[in-house]
């Protein structure tokens, strides 16, 4: 089985996602004993054959312990990126859905912060991009065929992003918290 799929934008900043990643991989080492194993897109997908893959998509989420996002500048404008979140909460059970999503911000500054927050808070697919028009006329197809349409779709996506936001947002405080803390206990 794969710990996590990774669902990350290609054009988010690749150092940013990286330094993420690696805390993250050091943190599961430590708790886990071993490596984890990740699926990634770029290597675990016929990049030539989009159209299979987007059929596909259940089958490779489900092979995923959990789901890691890498959540940077364009994460909420990549329509593939959002389906397969979108995809992966709705496959799990509802005592699930908290648990095996997890979201690392690839922001710093309160700015930078604050405008991922508007982003997911405005979701609109139809303003979504994907690298291939014919790629988002496929997807935007999956996404009419939702209950309620596209609409009900981005009021999903947006009520799911803010919870998960609110919750990666009160664990960052919690930690940067901690680490005045034990700053301030070492000066002492």
């Amino acid at each position: 089985m794969v710990d996590v799929f990774l669902s990350h934008s290609w054009h988010d900043e690749p150092h940013s996602k990286w330094s993420q990643l690696e805390t993250w991989a050091e943190k599961f080492r430590l708790e886990k004993n071993r490596a984890p194993i990740l699926w990634l897109d770029k290597t675990c997908i016929d990049q030539t054959d989009i159209a299979t893959d987007l059929q596909c998509l259940p089958v490779f989420l489900a092979a995923c312990n959990g789901l890691l996002i890498l959540a940077g500048d364009t994460y909420v404008s990549r329509l593939w990126c959002v389906m397969e979140l979108f995809v992966y909460v709705n496959m799990q059970p509802p005592e699930l859905r908290e648990s095996t999503v997890e979201i690392l911000l690839l922001g710093d500054t309160a700015t930078q912060l604050e405008d991922l927050e508007k982003k997911w808070s405005t979701f609109s697919a139809a303003d979504c991009s994907c690298f291939k028009q014919e790629d988002k006329d496929r997807i935007m197809k999956v996404i009419d065929a939702y209950p309620g349409g596209i609409a009900e779709f981005d009021v999903a996506v947006r009520a799911l992003g803010n919870t998960k936001l609110q919750t990666c947002l009160q664990e960052r405080n919690r930690n940067i918290s901690v680490a005045k803390r034990d700053a301030f206990r070492a000066s002492l």
